[in-house]
Protein backbone atom coordinates (compact mmCIF):
# COMPACT_ATOMS: atom_id res chain seq x y z
CA UNK A 1 0.00 0.00 0.00
CA UNK A 2 1.26 3.34 -1.01
CA UNK A 3 2.27 5.62 2.05
CA UNK A 4 -0.51 8.51 2.31
CA UNK A 5 0.94 11.63 1.80
CA UNK A 6 -0.97 14.69 4.21
CA UNK A 7 -3.56 16.76 1.80
CA UNK A 8 -1.63 20.11 2.85
CA UNK A 9 1.23 18.64 1.26
CA UNK A 10 0.05 17.37 -1.98
CA UNK A 11 -1.77 20.93 -2.47
CA UNK A 12 1.66 22.77 -1.83
CA UNK A 13 3.38 20.46 -4.13
CA UNK A 14 0.52 21.39 -6.91
CA UNK A 15 0.48 24.89 -6.39
CA UNK A 16 4.15 25.01 -6.40
CA UNK A 17 4.29 23.21 -10.03
CA UNK A 18 1.52 25.74 -11.38
CA UNK A 19 3.95 28.39 -10.41
CA UNK A 20 7.53 27.22 -11.38
CA UNK A 21 6.54 26.11 -14.90
CA UNK A 22 4.76 28.54 -16.73
CA UNK A 23 5.08 26.74 -20.30
CA UNK A 24 3.19 23.55 -21.05
CA UNK A 25 6.40 22.38 -23.01
CA UNK A 26 8.52 22.99 -19.60
CA UNK A 27 5.97 21.65 -17.42
CA UNK A 28 5.46 18.43 -19.69
CA UNK A 29 9.22 17.98 -19.81
CA UNK A 30 10.19 18.48 -15.93
CA UNK A 31 6.97 15.48 -15.40
CA UNK A 32 8.81 13.18 -17.73
CA UNK A 33 11.73 13.64 -16.05
CA UNK A 34 9.89 12.89 -12.54
CA UNK A 35 8.92 9.84 -14.01
CA UNK A 36 5.38 10.70 -14.98
CA UNK A 37 4.66 7.98 -17.68
CA UNK A 38 4.41 9.00 -21.51
CA UNK A 39 1.48 7.17 -21.76
CA UNK A 40 0.06 9.83 -19.53
CA UNK A 41 1.13 12.64 -20.84
CA UNK A 42 -0.16 11.52 -24.19
CA UNK A 43 -3.38 11.73 -22.75
CA UNK A 44 -2.95 15.30 -22.35
CA UNK A 45 -5.69 16.82 -24.44
CA UNK A 46 -4.90 20.53 -26.19
CA UNK A 47 -7.86 22.29 -24.81
CA UNK A 48 -6.60 20.93 -21.14
CA UNK A 49 -5.12 23.22 -18.86
CA UNK A 50 -1.93 22.28 -16.65
CA UNK A 51 -4.18 22.44 -13.28
CA UNK A 52 -6.74 20.04 -15.35
CA UNK A 53 -3.99 17.62 -15.73
CA UNK A 54 -2.60 17.73 -12.25
CA UNK A 55 -6.59 17.27 -10.85
CA UNK A 56 -5.99 13.95 -13.01
CA UNK A 57 -2.16 13.12 -12.15
CA UNK A 58 -1.92 13.89 -8.43
CA UNK A 59 -5.01 11.17 -7.50
CA UNK A 60 -3.49 8.67 -9.63
CA UNK A 61 0.47 9.20 -8.11
CA UNK A 62 -1.35 8.67 -4.96
CA UNK A 63 -2.34 5.37 -5.54
CA UNK A 64 0.69 4.05 -6.86
CA UNK A 65 3.28 2.83 -5.13
CA UNK A 66 6.03 4.66 -6.86
CA UNK A 67 4.03 8.12 -6.60
CA UNK A 68 5.39 9.19 -3.15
Amino acid sequence: MAEKLPSHFVELVQDALLKSYWRRKAFRNVLRRNGVAEAFLDGWAEDESKRQLLDRLIPALERAERGT
